[in-house]
């Protein structure tokens, strides 16, 4: 699961650019400190991610860094029908971590136009599809 959560951090930076840890938590669905974690194992791997101090800061890569990660793959595919379908994989799995990546991957697939309105209306809605 740590595996998934750390490529979800990457695409995200990638595709989206600064983050603060807070909003990389509530999307990955985890906390802040297991955030600051991620960052160092990433940093320790070689993965050139900064540190950007203040209220507009974050997280981000180096200038120029960019990580190819848009192309879907069958089982990103598959994840994304099956969500489609209503059918959701339990919250802090190796699937639902899947199933963001690829929704991630997805994002980076679209104009730079479309993408902040993807992220406009991800963070104005809210669907709670679970069965009452």
């Amino acid at each position: 699961m740590r595996l998934h959560r750390l490529l979800g951090i990457i695409m995200l930076l990638n595709s989206r650019g600064t983050m603060k840890a807070v909003n990389l938590a509530k999307i990955l669905e985890t906390s802040e400190r297991t955030i600051y974690r991620d960052m160092d194992i990433l940093c320790e791997t070689g993965i050139p991610i900064v540190s950007i101090p203040g209220p507009s800061g974050g997280f981000s890569f180096m200038e120029n860094y960019k990580v190819s990660s848009s192309s879907l793959e069958s089982g990103d595919v598959v994840n994304l029908l099956l969500s489609s379908m209503g059918i959701h994989s339990d919250k802090n799995t190796e699937m639902s971590q899947q199933l963001k990546n690829a929704v991630i991957k997805l994002e980076n697939s679209v104009s730079k136009e479309h993408k902040e309105e993807i992220i406009k209306a991800k963070e104005r809605f809210f669907i709670d599809s679970q069965p009452w």
